[in-house]
């Protein structure tokens, strides 16, 4: 997850639109996110490492909903994305927040916060996050969003 979440703004947010994902977009989620999130995961050998994450990235856009944001005169400028999945096998139903990634250019400007306030204005109560790095921890605790990685891997396979 980007930085965006955890640090404040700290310039006005630029004009952003968030959308549902497009098809032309999955390539560069999968990317950034198995990219973005290796060096969090740094102890586990680069074969598994990307054995596993080809595995349920997939996996988990499929059954996530994705939302995008982008430049509202140019919706093909991505600025990052938050890839949140509705549990209905709890009850109560719990929103899973599995990645949110923000370009580095648009960190630090409310661009994630966006993201996720819109993933989940309609989402269920209960929430987690099934990937955590240590600056979306303290963004996390305060929301009473706790960390579940087998939120993530008890489906994927």
């Amino acid at each position: 997850m980007s930085a965006a979440l955890s640090e404040p703004v700290t310039h006005p947010l630029p004009p952003v639109a968030i959308r549902p994902v497009e098809a032309a977009a999955v390539p560069l989620i999968e990317s950034s996110w198995k990219r973005s999130y290796r060096r969090h995961l740094a102890e586990v050998s680069t074969s598994v490492y990307y054995d596993e994450m080809n595995r349920l990235v997939p996996a988990l856009l499929a059954r996530s909903t994705v939302l995008v944001a982008c430049d509202p005169a140019d919706p093909d400028q991505v600025y990052g994305y938050a890839v949140v999945e509705v549990d209905t096998r709890h009850a109560p139903p719990r929103a899973i927040v599995h990645y949110v990634y923000v370009k580095s250019p648009f960190r630090r400007l409310g661009v994630g916060m966006r993201l996720i306030e819109c993933a989940l204005i309609s989402s269920p109560t209960a929430r987690c996050c099934s990937h955590i790095t240590s600056t979306v921890t303290p963004w996390a605790s305060l929301r009473g969003i706790d960390y579940n990685p087998f939120a993530a891997v008890c489906r994927y396979q």
